[in-house]
């Protein structure tokens, strides 16, 4: 690749074994050229991280369809849902060990609905019914080791 400015360079937004990135070699401070390196994306994917600050994953809003409310462990780590009408949690899916969901239920104005619950998700006997009354929220945790998944409703308005 002959010289380039940075500007005319085209963005790379996912990683590929044969993909080249172009980076800034400042280890030869008199010349400052663009040069290419190759990184693989399981390299930076696979590094331990330290993190200074709290990370967030934004909320994904579920929807009822039919009744049934779909939990993908691999997009829906952060989740809301309303209760326009009486719903059931259906099986999840993508479960793979350590991954974890934050589910947060809402009554509508009107309440009263309920929300029953797949058998795949383990109570151990705990309480899972969510509050009834209009506009309240109730909280709910879901984790994996892939095959299981263990569940606790952990916050419930009073």
């Amino acid at each position: 690749m002959a010289d380039q400015k940075i500007s005319a360079l085209t963005e790379i937004t996912t990683l590929a074994d044969a993909d080249l990135v172009p980076v800034v070699d400042v280890s030869v401070p008199e010349t400052k050229k663009i040069t290419k390196a190759n990184f693989k994306a399981d390299l930076i994917l696979n590094a331990a991280s330290e993190y200074t600050k709290n990370q967030n994953l934004d909320s994904v809003t579920l929807a009822i369809a039919a009744g049934a409310v779909a939990i993908d462990f691999e997009i829906h780590g952060n989740s809301k849902l309303t209760l326009d009408e009486n719903a059931t949690l259906s099986a999840p899916t993508n479960l793979v060990d350590g991954r974890a969901v934050m589910l947060k239920v809402v009554q509508d104005a009107t309440g009263g609905r309920t929300l029953s619950f797949n058998a795949a998700y383990d109570f151990a006997g705990n309480d899972s019914v969510v509050n009834a009354t209009a506009s309240a929220e109730t909280w709910y945790f879901f984790w994996t080791d892939g095959t299981n998944v263990y569940a606790r409703k952990i916050w419930e308005d009073d």
